[in-house]
């Protein structure tokens, strides 16, 4: 048994001195995380399936995703930018690259992905507001929230609850509490039983700020 974990514990290590010498492990301690190994994992499995297929522009574009969750952002946004060159017209590839350029801070060029996909005029019919959520949450990750509730009101739909909440949790991160818990009353009087709408009034009416 003890011989058979030391071959083990040898293979791994042969493994992780590879993916350092080719530059793919950029922190070894990293590895100490259950989820950074498996993504290790991951990318391990899908260098290997893109040396056999290159233009594999699924595997490229999940080989991002793998090197954002390890912060390696200049190999993930490689990755992506190989995905978008084979099939330029898959838009989730471009959603993929705006997540790990807001994830590395990137919040302008990450913004500027997601405008040029609402030019295109953009919109998934079993997620209409996708494009809508995921730029408020840019500007909020980039605290500007009065360009946040700027873009809101210029498309604000007052038969959605989302643009309420959104409104609602835009205006009270600037402050503004009592307008705040208007937009989210507003919410839950279109849809009763949204959670979100719910815990976030409850919570500000408890002098929060959710």
């Amino acid at each position: 048994m003890w011989k058979r974990l030391a071959l083990l514990t040898l293979a791994i290590s042969v493994v992780l001195l590879g993916l350092f010498a080719a530059g793919w492990l950029k922190n070894p301690v990293s590895l100490l995380r259950t989820e950074n190994r498996v993504a290790y994992k991951h990318i391990v499995q899908l260098k290997a399936k893109l040396a056999a297929n290159p233009d594999d522009h699924f595997a490229w574009n999940e080989l991002g995703f793998y090197y954002r969750q390890l912060k390696q952002y200049p190999e993930a946004l490689d990755a992506h930018a190989r995905a978008i060159a084979l099939f330029p017209y898959h838009v989730d590839f471009r959603l993929y690259r705006s997540d790990t350029l807001a994830t590395a801070q990137r919040y302008d060029e990450s913004l500027a992905d997601l405008e040029s996909l609402e030019a295109r005029g953009y919109v998934r019919s079993d997620r209409p507001n996708e494009l809508f959520e995921r730029k408020v949450n840019i500007l909020h990750a980039k605290r500007d929230f009065l360009a946040a509730e700027r873009y809101i009101l210029s498309s604000f739909d007052s038969r959605d609850p989302l643009h309420w909440e959104l409104l609602g949790a835009t205006r009270l991160q600037q402050g503004k509490r009592q307008q705040a818990l208007n937009d989210y009353e507003a919410g839950l009087r279109i849809d009763p039983a949204r959670i979100s709408l719910q815990l976030k009034l409850a919570g500000l009416r408890k002098g929060g700020d959710r």
